[in-house]
Parts: C-alpha cells; sequence; structure tokens
C-alpha cells in the first residue's frame, strides 16, 4: 500500500513538472512574439518621428500609421492569447493545488491511525516485556522486526507529508505569481486597446487631410507610375544585353533559347551557363530564408495590385517592395551572385542589380553606391546607402527579386520577421 502511494505521488510530482514546463515554453514564446512586436511598433513610431519633422500629412507617414496599427492589433491579440494561457494555467494549477490539499489530509490521517495503533499496542504491552516471556524465541524476534517496521513506516509517511507539503507550498507560490501576471497582461491589453483606438483616429483624421489634396497626390502617383515602368524597362534592357552578349559566345545555343522564348510566349531568360543554373537552383532552394536586403526595416510598400491608401477605386501596381528605413541604413545583399549592372534612374537614386545566375535582386533608391559593375558579391555584403528625401524625410530601399524577366514577391523569399 505505501509503495503503491508513494509511486502515485511521483507520478503526480513528475505530471506537475511536465505541465509546468509545457507553460513556461508557451509563455516564452508568446513573450517572445510579444517583444518582437513591441519593437516593431517602436521602430514604427521612430520612422514616423523622421517623417513628421518634414512632412506630416504624407502617405508615407499614412502607410506608417497603418503599419503601426497592424502591429498593435496583433501585440493587442497576443495579449489575449497570454491571458487565456495564464487562466488555463491558474485552472489547472487549482486543480493540483485542490488534489495535492487532499492528499495531504489522507497523509496525515493516515499517520495520525498508525500513531494511535502504536499507542494502543505500546499501551498493551511493552517493547521489553514480551521479549523476555514468550518462550518462542521466533515469535520475540518477529514481534521485534514488527515494531521497527512499523517504526520505519511512521518515518516514511512524515517524510511523504513533508514532501507534500512542500509541493503544495510551491504550487500555492506559483499560483500567486500566476495571478500578478494576469493582472499585468489584463492592465497591458488595456493599455495597448486604448493606443490602438487612437492611432485608428488617427489614421482617420490623416485620410480626411490627404483627401483635400487628390488632385496633387494623384499626379504623383502617375508619375511614380512611369518611373516604375522606366525602371522594368531598365531591367529588360540590361537583361537583352546580357543576352546578346551571349548570342555573340555562342550564336547557335542563344538562337535556340530565344525561338523557344518566342514559342512559349514567354520573355528570353538570362543567358544560362551550367555555373549560373547551379547558381540560380541554390538561389531558388533558398526560397523563405533568405536575409533581408536592410539590418532594420518595415515593408510599407507591399508587391503587387493593391488597392490606394487614400483613395478608393484607385490601384497601386508594384513589382517589388518598399522597405522604408533610418537615415544611414546600409542596403545588404541577400545572396551572392555578381554585380549585373549599376546605374541612376529617375524616381530610384541609383540602382544596383545582383545576378544570381538565372535569378536577379534589385535594389533601388541608393544614394551612396559601394559596388561596381562585375564586382562578386557574397550574403550581407553593403552595396549602398539608402537615400533619405530631405524634403519628406522619407528613407525607403526598393527590392526586386526577378526570375528572368519575371518579378516575384520578394516577401517570399526573405525569412518571416
Amino acid at each position: 500500500m505505501l509503495v503503491h502511494s508513494k509511486k502515485t505521488l511521483c507520478a503526480l510530482f513528475l505530471l506537475l513538472g511536465i505541465a509546468g514546463l509545457g507553460f513556461a515554453q508557451s509563455r516564452s514564446s508568446l513573450e517572445k512574439k510579444r517583444k518582437k512586436i513591441e519593437n516593431d511598433i517602436q521602430y514604427t513610431e521612430t520612422l514616423l518621428k523622421q517623417t513628421q519633422q518634414k512632412q506630416n500629412n504624407s502617405v508615407d507617414a499614412l502607410q506608417k500609421i497603418a503599419a503601426g496599427i497592424e502591429a498593435r492589433e496583433q501585440l493587442v491579440m497576443t495579449l489575449g492569447t497570454e491571458i487565456a494561457v495564464l487562466d488555463s494555467s491558474l485552472a489547472s494549477g487549482r486543480r493540483e493545488s485542490l488534489r495535492l490539499s487532499q492528499l495531504l489530509e489522507k497523509q496525515k490521517d493516515a499517520y495520525a491511525g498508525m500513531v494511535r495503533a502504536a499507542y494502543v499496542q505500546r499501551r498493551r504491552q511493552s517493547g521489553l516485556i514480551p521479549i523476555l516471556s514468550s518462550p518462542d524465541p521466533g515469535a520475540l524476534l518477529r514481534r521485534r522486526e514488527y515494531i521497527e517496521r512499523m517504526a520505519r513506516l511512521r518515518q516514511q509517511k512524515v517524510h511523504s507529508i513533508r514532501e507534500t507539503n512542500t509541493h503544495l507550498t510551491k504550487q500555492l507560490q506559483q499560483l500567486d505569481t500566476l495571478r500578478q501576471q494576469k493582472t499585468v497582461a489584463l492592465s497591458e491589453q488595456q493599455v495597448q486597446a486604448q493606443r490602438l483606438e487612437q492611432e485608428r483616429l488617427r489614421k482617420e483624421s490623416l485620410l480626411v487631410q490627404l483627401k483635400g489634396k487628390e488632385k496633387e497626390l494623384k499626379k504623383r502617383l502617375a508619375q511614380k507610375q512611369q518611373e516604375a515602368l522606366a525602371l522594368a524597362r531598365k531591367i529588360e534592357g540590361i537583361i537583352a544585353a546580357e543576352l546578346k552578349a551571349a548570342r555573340n559566345r555562342d550564336e547557335k545555343t542563344a538562337k535556340v533559347r530565344a525561338d523557344e522564348a518566342k514559342a512559349s510566349g514567354s520573355k528570353a531568360p538570362i543567358p544560362a551557363t551550367p555555373e549560373s543554373v547551379a547558381l540560380g537552383n541554390d538561389f531558388s532552394s533558398n526560397r523563405g530564408r533568405l536575409p533581408w536586403p536592410v539590418k532594420h526595416g518595415l515593408v510599407t510598400g507591399r508587391f503587387g495590385t493593391h488597392p490606394h491608401p487614400v483613395f478608393q477605386h484607385v490601384t497601386i501596381q508594384r513589382d517589388g517592395i518598399d522597405i522604408s528605413t533610418q537615415r544611414g541604413e546600409k542596403a545588404l545583399v541577400v545572396f551572392r551572385g555578381e554585380v549585373s549592372a549599376v546605374f541612376t534612374l529617375e524616381g530610384y537614386q541609383n540602382v544596383v542589380i545582383v545576378r544570381h545566375g538565372t535569378y536577379l535582386t534589385v535594389y533601388g533608391n541608393l544614394e551612396q553606391v559601394l559596388v561596381k559593375k562585375g564586382q562578386n558579391v557574397k550574403t550581407g555584403d553593403a552595396i549602398g546607402t539608402v537615400y533619405l528625401d530631405e524634403e519628406d524625410g522619407k528613407s525607403a530601399l526598393h527590392f526586386r527579386v526577378m526570375n528572368g524577366q519575371t518579378p516575384e514577391n520578394p516577401q517570399n523569399w526573405i525569412l518571416k520577421k
């Protein structure tokens, strides 16, 4: 009976330990996520201050506010999940505390019964008289062993009671800590919900101001679309030049590639040597794992077609993404390759294109360029400094990933933050 009780107690404490470990891992994961979101919000606020020093009522400011709202919504949701985990842990902790309390009472009752039985036994006979008076030495020995065994059992019961009491005390302390953590989390959630509402009102106020500048903003949008088209044509021209160079090296192979592309209705790919194919395969195998092209940044312009942040029935088309940064941020190569081109283009300042076999990455809106055409670069190398528009305080890297002449969503290639 005692051995079974001890096994049950050990199993209970083991389960408590496993449950506590699982809770700790869950809380740790949530706290890490919350910290990351809080850092994103803080960075967004830093970028907004940089913008507002120059021009408060801009589309760029609106996009940063929207990014901050999205991040704070995630923070409120994460806090809600954290509170739910705390509630679950509190309920589980209360059940275990009750179980330990009941177990402790049973152990105390069992020990009291043993003490009463021992007292009755001592009243009936002492430990020495039966040994001296019994004619059977074997019976005397068994009686002595029985008395000693009962003494050991009482000691074990006392140890079990103390052990259970210690675990119960720890469990109650943990419950008190959980209650305090829940109080803090609830308070923080309320604060973040209030700030979220303030940011939404701030966004609506800015929207009203921007709608009053419709003519000016639509003119800027049309200009930006023309600049984006010019960049796309420039990239096509660079690829065409590479194709022509390849044709000069190998007229027959280049003609076959061009004919195949024409027959399929697709654009001619970047000239592919065995080395470039291998490098392109290496690049492709790192989809979703490439580092960011800046150390710190916030995506404020997404790939593809999206509604205009101010005007209904107006869309924005991007073949890449815009990553807002702080002043002086360095643009970094996301994968090893060769600098295919360095040029200047209106609306994108300086542009660097890096070829990774059959893939290209494009880094636009650079103020200072640190590389030259034909240079081999490796992952993480700085290729330039992101341009800061002194007029509106905007600093953003334009980043593209090209599969041949086909643009792909860069956010599918870089690591999720």
